[in-house]
């Protein structure tokens, strides 16, 4: 959702089978079910090398109009280059100069959500809901209220192709405020009938993940470094201290350094924990914390962690394997929450099996370095090819399925 600040009438671009034109505006329309690796190519003129960005290109904003009842306004993405439905982890507020910046931000979360759910074996597509907030404390009461039966309005309005779920800002509790006008929505309290917070199952898949990296690499990690302590940050500081690992530890909040201290962590303002010499470091926070500046800068052997989005420029992916860096996509490390919440409401799988299903983000991250290392590639590479093979398959004739 984005209203142009400068027109007094919104721009429109219709989802899935139109292309829009309005005063400069352009959808791309690329969602026709028979959709391969040259046509892809083609259409957005780019190579399967540049995957990354005719992935980004691959997208239609939806539903430019303004938030009805706020004075607030959203912007929403949504990965079209395979007819699958859509999913959306989650609802995000956004810190941007203009919409246009919002809706950039919001499609490459949307993009990066697609490849997520194509690695992981989940059939679904991208999306991203992403909602600017004026400057200020976030809203609350009813003004909170009021913005999110919006946000479940809009939903609706997608007739099941997207459903959206938690993420920064956002809480279980207020999937169940969405939750009373639109079905599409995951991860409510256990008691409404969702699968409860993710912030659990997404720290274990991502202790999965730094389980399968030290194997990987022959490497104990008795050094780390997470810049973010948050609900899914701070579990995964508990799991590596409890193996022994010295920890150091930053985030924005200060508050946070109470909990860092428990933990017997040293606590690091977020540009030193970056610098750190140590053999992990962890993102939790925000996205773009790695620039190509930075890189030079960096001392840890490994990157990985939760953050959606931990790069500037899918580029600096290059920039770190060249510096001898491995850094493992988010696409991967991060999918627990989805997994855990796909299993349960939509596919009916018990605490157990979806639990293993989480676990295997281990085994996924292990094929792909595999293959990364036999071609001599960096694992940002060799992820975005398996994604994009796995789409591909997904989106011709006989392949792939829709759930819900």
């Amino acid at each position: 959702m984005l209203v142009d600040d400068r027109a007094a009438k919104p721009h429109y671009l219709s989802p899935f089978g139109e292309v829009v034109h309005q005063e400069g505006v352009e959808a791309v329309d690329i969602a026709d079910g028979d959709v391969d690796e040259e046509v892809v190519a083609a259409r957005h003129d780019v190579d399967r090398e540049h995957f990354g960005e005719c992935h980004r290109e691959g997208l239609e904003t939806l539903d430019n109009g303004p938030i009805q009842g706020t004075d607030l306004r959203g912007d929403q993405g949504l990965h079209a280059s395979v007819e699958l439905p859509q999913v959306d982890f989650g609802v995000e507020p956004g810190d941007h100069d203009s919409w246009r910046d919002g809706v950039a931000d919001a499609q490459r979360l949307a993009a990066a959500m697609a490849e997520k759910c194509a690695l992981n074996g989940l059939a679904y597509g991208g999306g991203k809901t992403m909602v600017p907030l004026a400057a200020g404390p976030p809203p609350a009461g009813d003004h909170r209220r009021d913005l999110l039966l919006d946000i479940g309005d809009a939903v609706t309005a997608l007739g099941g192709r997207y459903a959206t779920g938690p993420d920064v800002g956002t809480t279980p509790v207020d999937m169940s405020v969405i939750g009373s006008r639109t079905s599409h929505v995951f991860c409510r309290p256990v008691s409404h009938g969702g699968s409860g917070d993710s912030s659990g199952p997404t720290s274990e898949g991502v202790l999965s993940a730094i389980r399968a990296l030290a194997a990987h690499q022959q490497l104990r990690f008795s050094t780390a470094a997470i810049v973010g302590l948050g609900g899914v940050g701070l579990r995964v500081a508990r799991g590596l201290t409890a193996t022994g690992t010295r920890l150091f530890a930053a985030d924005i909040d200060e508050r946070r350094r109470r909990d860092a201290e428990q933990l017997g962590a040293a606590w690091l303002p977020a540009a030193e924990a970056l610098r750190a010499e140590v053999d992990l470091l962890v993102l939790a926070a925000t996205g773009g914390m790695i620039t190509r500046d930075l890189v030079a800068q960096m001392r840890c052997r490994c990157v990985l962690g939760p953050a959606n989005n931990q790069l500037d420029d899918p580029e600096t992916a290059e920039e770190l394997y060249l510096h001898g860096i491995t850094w493992v996509p988010d696409t991967i490390v991060s999918a627990g929450g989805v997994i855990h919440a796909v299993a349960i409401e939509r596919e009916r799988a018990t605490a157990q099996q979806a639990h293993q299903r989480v676990m295997a983000i281990g085994d996924t991250l292990t094929a792909v370095l595999t293959e990364a290392r036999s071609r001599s590639v960096s694992p940002a590479r060799a992820a975005r090819e398996r994604a994009f093979t796995l789409m591909t398959r997904a989106a011709r004739p006989g392949h792939g399925a829709a759930a819900g």
